[in-house]
C-alpha cells in the first residue's frame, strides 16, 4: 500500500504465459496455479506439411510461426539464413514428416549459428550470441554471491556435444545370368550387369536413381517420391538443447570412423579451454545504497536473463575473473533461503544452439 491505497507499484513482472492447471488445497487455504510459456504450443505441434516453396528460409520460417501462434519475431536484421530444404538436407531428412516447430527452429538456429530462446513478454530472440544485446552486471565474491562453485576438466564436461554430418551415397551392384539352347543343342551363356546408384534429394520427398549397364553403355536417370514414412538423422530424436553447448560441423562424404575421430578432436579441443562457474546469487530490487555509492550491489531483478553478460570479480581463482556468459538460469524462492537465482555459466561465448 501507498499510505491508505493499494497499488501495484512495487511488483515487477516476472513471467507472462498461460495458466495450465491450478490445485486447491482447502486445508491449507492455498491454491497452487501452474503456468506455460505462451510459445508452448510451439513444442507440442508439428509440421505435417512440406514448405511453401524450396526457398522459404529459416528466418522466414521462424516469422510464420511467431506469428501462427501470436508472437513477437525478434529477429537480428543481420543474418543471412539458410533455407528450410538446406537445414534438412544437412540434417540427412528426406522432406518434412511430423516434426515438432520447436525441434526444427533449433535446427535452424544451430545452422544458422544463432541463439534461439523466448522471452518472459512471448518473444522469439533469433540473434547471433555476439550480437545479443547485453546487459552488463557486475558480480563481486564475497559480496553479491552467496555460493560459487567452479568445473574444468573433460569430465566434467557433461553439457558440451560434438556432432559431425557426413554422408556417402550406396551403390549397388546388379548381375544376373542366364543359360539357354538356341536350336535345341546349342547352349548359351548371357549374362548383365547393371550398377545403381539411389540417392535421396535431402531436404524433398524426392530421390534419383541411376542404372549404368557396362555391356550396352546406356544409362537410365529415374526419380520417386515419398509423403511419409521412416527417416533417419537427428530430428527423429532430438536431444534436449536447455543449458547444453552445441557445436555442429558438416563434412564432405566420411565414414561413421572418420566422423567419430573429427568429432573426438573438436570435442578436446573445446575442452582445453572450458571453465564453467555456478553460482547462486541473492535477487536484488535495488541497489543497496546509493546508485553510484562504492561496495553498492548491482540490481537484478528486471535485468538478470540469458542476454545477461555478468562480469565477476574477487574470485579466488583469476581465470574466471572475466564476464561469464548464462547458459541457464533458475529463479527460486523459498523462505528459509529467499529470493535468489541460481546461474549456471560459462567462460567462453556460446558458438552454436539454442537457449
Amino acid at each position: 500500500n501507498i499510505g491508505s491505497t493499494p497499488s501495484l507499484s512495487g511488483l515487477v513482472i516476472r513471467f507472462f504465459g498461460v495458466l495450465d492447471q491450478y490445485t486447491a488445497n482447502f486445508d491449507s487455504d492455498q491454491i497452487t496455479f501452474q503456468a506455460r510459456s505462451l510459445a508452448a504450443p510451439l513444442t507440442t505441434e508439428r509440421i505435417q506439411a512440406p514448405f511453401s516453396g524450396p526457398s522459404m528460409t529459416t528466418v522466414q520460417f521462424v516469422a510464420a510461426m511467431a506469428a501462427k501462434y501470436n508472437l513477437v519475431a525478434n529477429i537480428f536484421p543481420g543474418i543471412v539464413p539458410l533455407t528450410m530444404q538446406q537445414v534438412l538436407a544437412n540434417e540427412l531428412q528426406a522432406g518434412v514428416h511430423t516434426y515438432p516447430i520447436w525441434d526444427l527452429i533449433l535446427q535452424c538456429a544451430v545452422q544458422d549459428d544463432v541463439d534461439v530462446w523466448v522471452d518472459a513478454y512471448g518473444a522469439i530472440w533469433y540473434y547471433p550470441s555476439d550480437k545479443i544485446p547485453r546487459v552488463k552486471i557486475p558480480l563481486q565474491w564475497g559480496r553479491d554471491i552467496a555460493h560459487m562453485s567452479m568445473t574444468h576438466g573433460i569430465q566434467f564436461m557433461k553439457n558440451v556435444e560434438v556432432r559431425v554430418h557426413s554422408y556417402i551415397a550406396r551403390t549397388k551392384v546388379a548381375s544376373s545370368a542366364k543359360t539357354g539352347s538356341i536350336d535345341g543343342i546349342t547352349y548359351q551363356t548371357q549374362t548383365a550387369t547393371r550398377i545403381v546408384t539411389s540417392t535421396p534429394i535431402w531436404g524433398t520427398t524426392s530421390a534419383s536413381s541411376t542404372s549404368y549397364n557396362p555391356q550396352t553403355g546406356v544409362t537410365t536417370a529415374t526419380s520417386s517420391t515419398t509423403s511419409g514414412g521412416r527417416t533417419e538423422g537427428t530430428l527423429s530424436a532430438p536431444a534436449n538443447y536447455s543449458g547444453k553447448q552445441v557445436y555442429e560441423r558438416w563434412v564432405p562424404p566420411m565414414t561413421n570412423q572418420q566422423c567419430a575421430d573429427i568429432a573426438q578432436k573438436y570435442y578436446r579441443q573445446i575442452l582445453l579451454h572450458e571453465f564453467q562457474v555456478s553460482m547462486r546469487v541473492p535477487v536484488r530490487k535495488g541497489l543497496l545504497s546509493a546508485p553510484n555509492a562504492k561496495g553498492a550491489s548491482p540490481a537484478t531483478v528486471v535485468r538478470m536473463g540469458i542476454q545477461a553478460e555478468i562480469n565477476l570479480s574477487g574470485s579466488p581463482y583469476s581465470a574466471i575473473n572475466k564476464p561469464l556468459w548464462p547458459r541457464q538460469i533458475t529463479e527460486s524462492f523459498q523462505p528459509a533461503e529467499g529470493w535468489a537465482w541460481q546461474i549456471e555459466s560459462n567462460v567462453n561465448r556460446p558458438a552454436q544452439g539454442g537457449v
